[in-house]
């Protein structure tokens, strides 16, 4: 209908639907809310759910009530039922620390996420890096696919191209490189 269901003006670091699409999990300055989809009522709140200067949150449910919020910051393991954190994992601002791009794999349960300078494979319940990968040019978007695979898209300036590079998860072997001529929108990165 187009119709404004509510409006929570102080919701700014990120937000999204649960699996259900009956809440909605939020976060602010570190705090976290999970709020009804239907009406903006907020349901509970957890306060410190993660570092308070995180950003483009993005949030995965897991198995036993758990839901991970991964931000670039790091990352939190949270018992939605219990309010408890279960796991939080802060990351510094250094080169190889700060995530730039990241994203969670539910089948191989790893958090892939890469530096300025490194592909990384996380475990989310302990911060333990599963496997790492140094990496030639700087990515800015990674995706993970049903295949076991993880595509890290990136700009390689030196032949004005972009660059896509599919790695398998498990070993981050690079399975096949691909590249798209330079344009004023990389359609390959943001519709792939």
């Amino acid at each position: 209908t187009g119709k404004e269901i509510f409006n929570d003006g102080s919701i700014t670091r990120g937000a999204a639907f649960s699996k259900d699409v009956s809440k909605i999990f939020a976060v602010n300055y570190g705090n976290m809310s999970i709020l009804n989809a239907a009406t903006g009522e907020e349901i509970q709140s957890i306060s410190n759910a993660i570092k308070d200067v995180s950003e483009d949150c993005k949030f995965y449910e897991l198995d036993n009530d758990r839901l991970l919020i991964l931000c670039h910051t790091g990352w939190s393991v949270i018992n939605t039922n219990t309010q408890e954190i279960i796991f939080k994992n802060e990351l510094g601002y250094g080169s190889d620390e700060k995530l730039v791009t990241y994203t969670y794999s539910n089948q191989e349960n790893l958090i892939a996420a890469t530096t300025d300078e490194t592909m990384k494979l996380f475990s989310p319940l302990s911060g333990t890096v599963v496997k790492s990968k140094k990496l030639v040019y700087n990515p800015f978007s990674v995706s993970v696919t049903d295949n076991h695979q993880v595509v890290v898209f990136s700009h390689d300036y030196k032949i004005k191209s972009y660059k896509i590079d599919i790695l398998n998860i498990t070993d981050l072997a690079v399975v096949k490189t691909t590249y798209q001529p330079e344009t004023e929108v990389p359609e390959a990165i943001y519709y792939a």
